[in-house]
């Protein structure tokens, strides 16, 4: 259940110049909250890299005896495809 606290005119105005994007009073309390703590919110560069590459797929697929990636899987079926279907060269678009 949220609760409601009531705060002076010139208090929310020192909120707002904390506010970035689309933050909310509550989120500019809670990042107040972190610094007064000494809790470090700010993902270093390391990190952020770490996180995208967990969620990375880094399946490979075989082929004709090759182990390709999913962007490679799709060209090396496709250029076999055109190479066993040689009527494909000669039609007209």
């Amino acid at each position: 259940m949220s609760q409601v606290i009531r705060i002076p005119a010139n208090t929310y105005s020192r909120l707002e110049k904390h506010a970035k994007g689309f933050d909310t009073p509550a989120n500019v309390i809670e990042k107040l909250f972190d610094h007064y703590e000494g809790i470090d919110q700010t993902l270093t560069q390391k990190q952020i890299i770490q996180t995208f590459s967990k969620n990375r797929d880094t399946k490979k697929y075989n082929f004709n005896k090759k182990n390709y990636g999913k962007g490679r899987l799709v060209l090396a079926v496709v250029k076999e495809y055109i190479f066993n279907n040689p009527k494909l060269h000669s039609m007209s678009y």
